[in-house]
């Protein structure tokens, strides 16, 4: 088969270019929620980022630390790199399938102004460095790939290694992989050499190439037992395997606990992701290129069609029908990152469904080029809110304002990824009051977390095993030591049935057994005095399933509490008063405020 002449390489320029601006200015610029402070963190100090371990994106993020901002900014725009050189690589995967430079051009411009392919690549996360990889395997694995014989093999081999270095939701794409690296051997085989050599130097290249991209590995065994941060017991060969299987988790689980949506809701939401991000327009041409995959008269494209179809299969609802996360509220955000690897495979069959329908004379570049910036624009237009939603400084403040709020030596007891990661960026990057001591609550479970709590108490805490964790015998062993205890929201139902607690500021507090808390009106004004000294963005946040509207949730708590107080004691003035308070800080809550 003859490869087809690659395209110029001004349209990946140019879209190199609007990537990188676009991206750099609206870069995130506090950090965020999810896994994005513990990035941050690492970015700066190094360490042993939680199961996988992601060590490929950890190092990447430490030599990239020269460029401009607060840590969280500058890990920000080293992502945005990342993110603008994968919409290359989706460019140059559609031309491997096949596609034309301009159906290559319009769908590769339309996956970055996408909203999860912009939001993933402006703020430190894994998922960026993932579509990156996963278009170059889909492009070294498809039937018009520039690298022939033992290249493709080793390339796609060092793909492979890189990738399962980064995110192992790459192993999806093995079909599409496996396949590439077999017609490597075939056209080794092309060149005269017999079946049993050919492939004995495959094996022996694709497993060296293999083990060279899973070397970043071994910064985990480096960083086992970093002052700083270090997740697990990463320096004995089971702790590592135990780590790079995502043993505290289950291998194909997102979190901890399991009381996730059904298979079919996530596959019905990634369905629904898919259609917002295509524009909704665009699944037209998608399913042209599905089906003129299956159907094309080329051989080498015909045969490789179903494994690229079989590859989005896998990766989109096979792969998310596994999760046990719901789809509501935060935790949709954490499940919507991984909609980003088909979007990525599916890209490919945008641009081959765009070459069905633009006839030669419209797919002149004097055509394709101002029909690029309009597919920019509209990304533009539909999603730059999103994305500034998204990247507001809400959490930053919140949790400055949750440490800011505790008495010295005060204790915090949380739950949640984006308090545990968001918490050690607070603290051991910013310096904001390291007295503190945050304590997320379920982690107590693993004896790593614990030794490292007790080490900055300076005390054991009673009812956390390795077995079970007894929130309210931690509680009180806190307590005992005269330290004060504040829970950021709903931790745990037993500590406010036993204890007495009240809410203010940001946090809730609890008191000893027996205590009384503070009169309505001095708990009042001890949280408008807290409230008027926070933090708080001026500009309310919009998504009532976001990040901001989760903080701001946070602040309106203490309102609505004395509002319910005030009611029962009948004054009906105060209630409303305090009501209004919820309403302004909540106003999605708000009917009339919507």
């Amino acid at each position: 088969m003859k490869t087809p002449k690659p395209s110029g390489f001004g349209p990946d320029l140019a879209l190199l270019f609007m990537a990188l601006v676009v991206y750099g200015m609206t870069c995130a610029r506090s950090v965020l929620g999810g896994d994005n402070g513990e990035f941050a963190t690492v970015a700066v100090f190094g360490g042993v980022p939680h199961p996988s371990g992601y060590p490929l994106f950890a190092i990447y993020l430490r030599a990239t630390q020269w460029l401009p901002g607060e840590p969280a900014h500058a890990s920000a725009l080293a992502t945005a790199i990342l993110g603008a050189f994968a919409v290359v690589l989706v460019r140059r995967a559609a031309l491997a399938w096949g596609a034309s430079a301009a159906g290559a051009t319009l769908a590769a411009s339309a996956f970055a102004f996408a909203s999860l392919p912009w939001t993933m690549a402006t703020h430190a996360e894994v998922f960026s460095l993932h579509a990156l990889l996963a278009a170059a395997i889909v492009g070294a694995a498809g039937p018009h790939a520039p690298w022939r014989g033992l290249r493709r093999v080793g390339l796609l081999a060092l793909l492979a290694g890189l990738g399962l270095s980064n995110n192992h939701s790459l192993v999806t794409l093995a079909p599409v992989g496996l396949y590439g690296a077999v017609c490597g051997v075939m056209e080794l085989r092309a060149t005269g050499l017999r079946a049993p050599a050919a492939w004995g130097r495959s094996l022996a290249i694709g497993v060296g190439c293999l083990v060279v991209g899973l070397l970043p590995y071994a910064s985990l065994w480096a960083n086992a037992d970093h002052p700083v941060w270090a997740w697990g017991h990463t320096d004995t060969w089971s702790g590592l395997l135990h780590h790079f299987l995502r043993g505290d988790y289950g291998t194909t689980s997102l979190a901890i606990s399991d009381d996730g949506a059904g298979p079919l809701t996530h596959v019905a939401r990634l369905l629904g992701t898919l259609t917002s991000e295509l524009h909704y327009v665009l699944w037209v041409p998608a399913l042209l290129g599905v089906w003129g995959l299956l159907r094309c008269r080329e051989p080498s494209l015909r045969r490789a069609g179903p494994l690229l179809v079989l590859t989005w299969l896998l990766a989109g609802p096979g792969f998310v029908a596994l999760f046990n996360l719901p789809v509501e509220g935060l935790s949709g955000h954490v499940v919507a990152r991984f909609y980003l690897l088909p979007l990525t495979v599916m890209t490919v069959f945008v641009a081959r469904g765009c070459d069905v329908l633009l006839t030669p004379q419209i797919r002149a570049l004097h055509i394709v080029f101002p029909a690029t910036v309009a597919v920019a624009c509209l990304g533009l237009f539909r999603h730059l809110d999103g994305v500034r939603e998204h990247h507001g400084p809400y959490m930053e403040s919140y949790l400055i304002n949750v440490v800011r709020t505790m008495p010295e030596d005060g204790v915090v007891l949380g739950i949640g990824d984006h308090e545990v990661f968001g918490f050690l960026y607070v603290q051991e990057v910013l310096g904001e009051r390291p007295d503190v001591t945050y304590i997320n609550l379920p982690m107590l479970g693993y004896d790593w977390y614990r030794a490292r709590v007790e080490r900055q108490l300076g005390f054991a805490l009673a009812g956390a095993s390795d077995t079970s964790i007894r929130s309210l015998d931690v509680a009180l062993s806190i307590l005992q030591q005269q330290r004060a205890l504040a829970l950021t929201g709903d931790v745990s139902p037993t500590i406010p049935r036993a204890l007495p607690t009240y809410p203010v500021g940001a946090v809730v507090r609890v008191l000893p057994p027996g205590a009384s808390p503070p009169a309505p009106r001095a708990l009042e004004l001890e949280h408008a005095r807290l409230m008027r000294h926070y933090e708080v963005s001026e500009r309310l946040p919009w998504d009532p399933d976001g990040w901001g509207a989760h903080v701001y949730a946070a602040y309106a708590r203490p309102w609505a509490a004395l509002a319910n107080i005030y009611e029962q004691m009948g004054l009906a003035e105060d209630a409303a008063r305090c009501e209004t308070n919820v309403r302004l800080l909540t106003p999605w809550r708000d009917p009339e405020g919507t």
